[in-house]
Formats: structure tokens, C-alpha cells, sequence
């Protein structure tokens, strides 16, 4: 009799490796059920569009979700690049770069001013385009 050995499956696991697989279709397919056709939003922070390789995987993976059928809805911010940008343009004028405390409200809330507003609005385009042309170059 030809024995083997070191082989996978082992006695028994092939029957466990069957049933975690069927479980994990199982609840594959009802998620999809439950979320073809439905709106999912995906809120991404700034920092992702500066940090390619996990952009480029959670991208794809919002790609996966299309291809399945759900609505991806994508949502980004642009915090970092633009405190960033709001400094470079106070220090270009000869003042200080402003602190944390300075920039956010006690409930970690940005504050604004008036006359920073067209820069959030260039800062959140130029952030946009990256995660757009990112995508793009996945499809």
C-alpha cells in the first residue's frame, strides 16, 4: 500500500476547506442580493489621492462593486493638500504657517476663511482629477 505524505488536504480537511468556501459563497451572494441595485458611498479622505498604491487598490475594488452591480458613489476630501496649499500661500506672502489650532474649531471642524475659499475650491478639483484620472487609468 503507497502511503502519502505531506499532502494537503489532510484527513478531514477537505471537507472543512469545502464548507468554509460554500460559506463564504453563500455570504457572497447575499450581499449581492441585498446591495445590487442599491447605492453604496464611499467616503475617501485626501490622503488617499496622496498615497497611489492604496488609492489604486481601494479604486479597483470600487470598480469590483460597479461590475457586481451596486452604485458606487465616490466622496473625497483634500484636508492635507489643502492646509498644504493655505500655508505655502501665507508663508508666500511673509506670514507665519498657521497651527493645527489655528485651522480647526474644539470639534476638529475646519475653519475657513472668506478669502480662502477659492483655493479649497482649486485644491478639491486638482484632488478629484487625481482620483478621475486614476481610475480612468484602471478601466
Amino acid at each position: 500500500m503507497l502511503k502519502l505524505t505531506g499532502c494537503w488536504p489532510k484527513d478531514g480537511e477537505a471537507g472543512n476547506a469545502a464548507g468554509s468556501i460554500l460559506n463564504s459563497i453563500n455570504e457572497t451572494l447575499r450581499y449581492l442580493e441585498v446591495y445590487h441595485d442599491e447605492t453604496v458611498i464611499v467616503k475617501m479622505g485626501g490622503e488617499l489621492a496622496q498615497t497611489p498604491d492604496v488609492l489604486d487598490k481601494i479604486l479597483k475594488q470600487v470598480l469590483a462593486l460597479k461590475r457586481i452591480g451596486v452604485n458606487v458613489m465616490v466622496v473625497h476630501g483634500g484636508g492635507p493638500q489643502l492646509t498644504d496649499v493655505l500655508n505655502a500661500e501665507r508663508v508666500a506672502k511673509g506670514l507665519p504657517p498657521k497651527n493645527k489650532a489655528d485651522m480647526f474649531d474644539a470639534d476638529g471642524e475646519r475653519i475657513t476663511a472668506p478669502d480662502e475659499i477659492d483655493t479649497c475650491h482649486k485644491v478639491f478639483a486638482e484632488t478629484n482629477l487625481i482620483i478621475v484620472n486614476e481610475m480612468a487609468r484602471i478601466i
